[in-house]
């Protein structure tokens, strides 16, 4: 299997700390290949700047060039955690009655605005 870029957009001020390959695995019967990067962030009260690392571990599908899992872990907020996983994930081309118009789709000419009475 071919390496794709996995590589994730730090946030502006965000220092990259630790970058893992986590190797490949399966998901939906589809091959990913992840990688895990902790970062330092900054949480902004106003009054106060705190530092915190943040996790984030991306699952990315080369054969269809998207990302089919990803999950961040904000460890300077204990249990806020964000996790996504494609599910129902198909090969087959999509119907194409999904994107044509409905059979009574009619395109009308605007009128032309009229002036106000006076």
């Amino acid at each position: 299997m071919k390496k794709l870029s996995v590589a994730t957009q730090l946030p502006d001020g965000s220092e990259a700390k630790r970058t893992d390959d986590l190797g490949t695995k399966l998901i939906e019967d589809i091959p990913v290949q992840g990688r895990k990067i902790v970062y330092q962030s900054y949480l902004d009260y106003g009054t106060m700047v705190i530092a915190i690392e943040v996790s984030c571990e991306r699952w990315i599908s080369e054969d269809f060039g998207t990302e089919m899992a990803k999950t961040m872990d904000y460890p300077g907020n204990p249990g806020f955690r964000t996790e996504y996983v494609f599910e129902s994930f198909s090969r087959q081309e999509p119907d194409p009655a999904l994107f044509a118009p409905p059979r009574d789709y009619k395109i009308v000419k605007p009128q032309p605005k009229r002036a106000a009475p006076r």
